[in-house]
């Protein structure tokens, strides 16, 4: 695979590509700003005593009342026919971080109250895990998980339907159309100083103003090998922030020639987090030479099953786009499906992408994700590789790329939204971090998290003097710190973890400050990314608490779009508490 570095066509396999970078969308003067969701939770413990009710054949029983609620609410959690005067531990979704332990009593029944966690929508997992050990110095250890059930986190405050822009003439769909997002008013295109074999332009975003470089172009793909059944991997349990790290937007074309097959296909796979009619998806598509050919080709968008970490080839719902070459029906679509796919919450489903075109090759388009220059393990901090990958299929077979994280808002017809909504790099804009010069993520949670460690993703381009982390009120009361050794952060930007002085209670309402300096005699590197809120993207899909500033020793102001707008509201620092 080759990159666009804005000058040359670079190699998969250099020692460190330049990613290339797009030219940015443009800015309404009215932004959306909906919020939603993120994960972690504070809990509430309030012990009560249950009356005994009978025998329960089937051994220990916990029950939630309600059963399902929004995050932030708070719930009982209530254990019948537990062994008397035992100790249990609840658990959400197999980890017990900052949930209570229980006190059971002389019944076998307990009561404790929770606050519902904020994350991903949909059903999940409670259960008491039983606690081994007592006595006053004698450290409790989990055991055997004794009784579960399952609670629903709804959308409490679900956001208003935005109100897309003006729909274009449609073109004949098999089962459904698309919905534009707002429709870029200028073209911008880059101009390479050299490219022997292809002239790239950039992905048409609408900035009129700027001047593009260039979005990274698939190269060709060798044939894969059979792709094992994937490990399931875990993301955590418990994390607070953006969570998402990026070099660079990169396109896949879907037929097209890069890969000198006949028709490539790609694929995004996903877990759904609730069962219910998956009713859209909101993809992000490319035109222009390099990202797309001839009419643009018509793409088949389905929903598939999964076979094994792969798409099994069994559809559930379809819809059939013809973007057009320039893309007419808007760069980041709402593809909607006239009969949509029940899916169940915790299967893993792929959203497929097939040129159905007579001749693919000839009319095709691209589909845009995310894309690092180093292979992570995981690939996104916040994301589970098997639940959020993107794969590739040249006609023997699919295969997982390692650098591509998925671009996609998947619309459930019960209002739930899941996904990855952030759309843009700003790596052309980055802030240095030396001396007054600074950068950090201001932010107020709607519920309640306990902070222990912070991941921030950063570079450093000279010095020994190490990068200071604080974490403050937005008094500037300093909470905790931490600090990470130069030697440790290398020269392209990479995810580190530092321990917080202390832990930390974020309190629901309150303002605080992630800040990131360092002393004059070093230099760091950090940039934002941008959320798709101006382009319809659900809040659900991004960190919609806060947003990423820069100072350069005069006051504190937002993000700058590379050669964009300035002054930004919504691009974050790449960040996670733990």
């Amino acid at each position: 695979m080759t990159f666009w570095d804005g000058r040359h066509w670079l190699p998969e396999t250099s020692p460190t590509p330049t990613p290339s970078h797009h030219a940015p969308p443009s800015r309404r003067d009215a932004r959306l700003r909906a919020w939603a969701s993120t994960a972690a939770m504070v809990v509430v413990i309030a012990a009560a005593a249950v009356p005994f009710i009978g025998v329960f054949a089937g051994g220990p029983q916990l029950a939630a009342n309600p059963t399902s609620s929004g995050a932030g609410s708070t719930i009982a959690v209530s254990g019948q026919a537990f062994a008397p005067k035992s100790q249990i531990q609840l658990a959400w979704d197999g980890a017990p971080t900052n949930l209570p332990k229980a006190s059971v009593n002389g019944l076998g029944a307990f009561k404790v109250k929770i606050t519902v966690p904020a994350g991903a929508l949909g059903p999940h997992t409670l259960t008491a895990v039983q606690l081994i050990g007592s006595g006053k110095n004698k450290s409790m250890q989990l055991g055997t998980t004794l009784a579960s059930t399952v609670f629903t986190v709804s959308d409490a405050t679900p956001s208003p339907t935005p109100t897309p822009s003006p729909t274009p003439t449609p073109a004949p769909t098999a089962t459904a159309t698309a919905t534009p997002a707002p429709t870029p008013t200028a073209t911008p295109t880059a101009t390479p100083t050299t490219d022997p074999t292809i002239s790239p332009t950039s992905t048409p975003t609408p900035t009129p103003t700027s001047t593009a470089t260039a979005t990274p172009t698939v190269a060709p793909i060798p044939t894969p090998t059979a792709t094992p059944t994937p490990t399931p991997t875990t993301g955590p349990s418990t994390s607070y922030g953006s969570g998402i790290g990026a070099d660079s937007l990169a396109n896949t074309q879907v037929g097209g020639t890069s890969c000198g097959c006949a028709n490539l296909m790609s694929a995004y796979r996903f877990r759904a987090t609730t069962s219910s009619s998956l009713a859209s998806v909101r993809i992000y598509v490319v035109d222009g030479a390099g990202y797309a050919g001839g009419s643009g080709g018509t793409i088949r968008v389905s929903i598939e099953t999964d076979s094994g970490g792969v798409p099994s080839g069994t559809e559930l719902a379809a819809a059939a786009i013809q973007p057009g070459n320039p893309v007419r029906i808007g760069y980041l679509p709402l593809v909607t499906f006239a009969s949509p796919a029940a899916l169940q919450a915790g299967q893993l489903y792929h959203v497929v992408f097939r040129n159905t075109d007579p001749s693919p090759t000839v009319n095709y388009v691209s589909v845009n994700s995310l894309w690092t220059a180093a292979t992570l393990t995981p690939r996104q901090p916040s994301l589970s590789d098997l639940d959020w990958a993107q794969l590739v299929n040249t006609g023997g077979g699919w295969s997982v790329r390692p650098n591509f994280t998925p671009i996609l808002d998947l619309g459930y017809a019960n209002g739930v939204h899941a996904g990855m909504g952030y759309m843009e790099v700003w790596v052309n804009a980055a802030r240095s971090i030396s001396g007054a010069s600074a950068v950090r993520e201001q932010f107020s949670p709607r519920v309640d998290h306990g902070v222990t460690t912070v991941a921030i993703r950063v570079k450093r381009l000279s010095g020994t003097s190490p990068l200071a982390v604080r974490l403050q009120t937005a008094a500037g009361t300093v909470l905790a710190t931490g600090s990470i050794a130069a030697a440790s952060v290398g020269s392209t930007s990479s995810w580190l973890t530092v321990s917080l002085s202390t832990g930390v209670a974020l309190q629901a309402g309150v303002a605080y400050q992630l800040v990131l300096g360092a002393p004059a005699d070093s230099v760091y590197s950090a940039y934002g990314v941008e959320r798709g809120n101006n382009y319809q993207f659900s809040s659900s899909t991004y960190f919609a608490d806060g947003y990423g500033q820069y100072t350069t020793g005069a006051g504190w102001t937002g993000f700058d779009q590379p050669g964009g707008s300035t002054n930004n509201t919504n691009a974050d620092l790449q960040f996670l508490f733990r």
